[in-house]
């Protein structure tokens, strides 16, 4: 919970931007306000087409700085200072000027593209440049933001070895990159040697997993972690003993790739570096909650070297944790184990939401009652014992789409004078890449979803 200094703070930030004339309300937790902002009719401009938006939905960081939650070109802007403005006017006033700082740099990122002999396809409705690649008759498409950096896709054409990994995605091209031949030749590449890595992997995987279920069991259903920033990613010794352990890990190698995360996926603990670029590790702690479908998510800020005050800091806004490079994950390992399976509140928000679910294990389908990022409560005369895990089909009528996913029981319940179970399942995997289509019917139960007046929902 926040201390009386800190919740003044937001009772304040919230009081100036509903005098302003801001829908705003503070979230769970009261670290953090989250309000929306009618803009101009002005076009948001760029060389390759306007773009117009109704209002976006923001979420303040700190005691001076908001970030943009949607609509989706916004997002991706980096986070702007709000403290010193008197009216939306001003908000709005710097919220252009960082879309501008960011058009420049994709026009930056186009004209080097195009210096190398590449036909650049500008969508005003992306964030990113698309770059399409042929390699060995197929075709795929890099996306890029800023010069000499191209992201590749999540799928490989070489192989079809799936690039899950962050930093598996990232290309920093050299210098001496001189034509589109010469960046074709760096992918083709790249994706070589992640097909060959990821043969390797497969194969150890095979000989390791050889008698193992289709369905992972209790001691293999590791939590997520989310390392964030460039010392925690290329730390490649913290990364295998955690996979060891058993912890399924993601990177990310800014702010603005972290929150990305969570688009698609829903770690439960995050480490970060305290710097990050443009931006600081501990923003990610109000960032990270104002998220949607978001609660409390453990947060652990990893720097370079002792601060007193930085660490003081982050327990004010609500950090899991401080640590210091290097990490000695012997002596940590006990601390890291509490956090993610003993969370002192729940970490994502739980929706009252009625779907019907079916699984192997039982005849009697069973129907939700809430619905979060990280697990469900299951109402059914079905049974399950703890700790056992099945796949659940989940079925969203709204969308016409059956979401499968691996789950743990965690407990079972039985409400008085009910035949009926309560069995609370925690989400362990999604075997057919599932997670995002989850996230996107969580979005639309979000109390904020109606108000985001469509263009600027996310």
């Amino acid at each position: 919970m926040p201390n009386a200094e800190e919740a003044r703070r937001q009772e304040v930030i919230l009081r100036r931007l509903v005098a302003m004339g801001l829908d705003a309300r503070s979230l769970p937790g009261g670290r953090s306000v989250v309000a929306i902002l009618p803009l101009g009719s002005a076009p948001f401009e760029s060389v390759w087409g306007d773009q117009r938006f109704e209002a976006v939905r923001f979420a303040t960081v700190g005691v001076d700085r908001a970030k943009c939650l949607s609509p989706r070109p916004l997002f991706h802007l980096p986070m702007i200072r709000i403290v010193d403005c008197d009216d939306m006017a001003s908000i709005e006033a710097r919220l252009r000027s960082a879309w501008s700082s960011r058009v420049r740099q994709l026009e930056a990122a186009a004209v080097w593209l195009e210096k190398l002999g590449f036909h650049v396809r500008r969508d005003p409705s992306q964030p990113f440049l698309e770059l399409p690649i042929e390699v060995e008759g197929g075709c795929f498409t890099a996306t890029v933001i800023e010069p000499h950096r191209v992201v590749l896709p999540a799928v490989g054409p070489l192989s079809g070895f799936p690039l899950g990994r962050a930093e598996d995605r990232q290309l920093e091209v050299d210098a001496d990159c001189e034509s589109a031949t010469d960046l074709e030749l760096a992918l083709t590449v790249r994706l070589e040697e992640l097909a060959r890595l990821g043969e390797r992997l497969a194969r150890e995987e095979n000989a390791r997993t050889a008698e193992r279920p289709a369905v992972p069991t209790a001691r293999d259903a590791g939590h997520h972690i989310l390392l964030v920033g460039p010392r925690l990613v290329d730390n490649k010794p913290l990364i295998e003993s955690l996979r060891l352990r058993g912890y399924r890990v993601v990177t990310a190698r800014s702010a603005n790739e972290a929150l990305r995360t969570f688009e698609t996926a829903s770690p439960e603990l995050v480490f970060t570096d305290t710097r990050l670029g443009r931006s600081d590790g501990i923003d990610l702690i109000p960032a990270l909650r104002a998220l949607e479908g978001m609660e409390e998510i453990p947060v652990v800020l990893v720097d370079d070297r002792a601060r007193a005050e930085l660490r003081e800091a982050a327990r004010r806004l609500g950090g899991a944790g401080y640590l210091v490079h290097p990490i000695d994950f012997p002596k940590v390992e006990k601390g890291l184990v509490k956090l993610v399976s003993k969370p002192r509140r729940r970490r994502f928000t739980r929706y009252p939401h009625r779907v019907s679910v079916r699984w192997g294990g039982c005849d009697q389908p069973g129907h939700t009652t809430n619905l979060g990022r990280g697990g469900m409560l299951l109402a059914t005369l079905g049974n399950a014992e703890i700790r056992s895990i099945d796949r659940y089909q989940i079925s969203v009528a709204e969308l016409g789409e059956t979401i499968h996913v691996d789950a743990e029981v965690a407990y079972r319940i039985r409400a008085p004078g009910s035949s009926q179970v309560g069995i609370g399942l925690r989400f362990v995997g999604f075997p057919d890449d599932d997670e995002a289509t989850l996230i996107s019917v969580l979005s639309s139960l979000s109390p904020t979803a109606s108000n985001d007046g469509g263009s600027a929902r996310r």
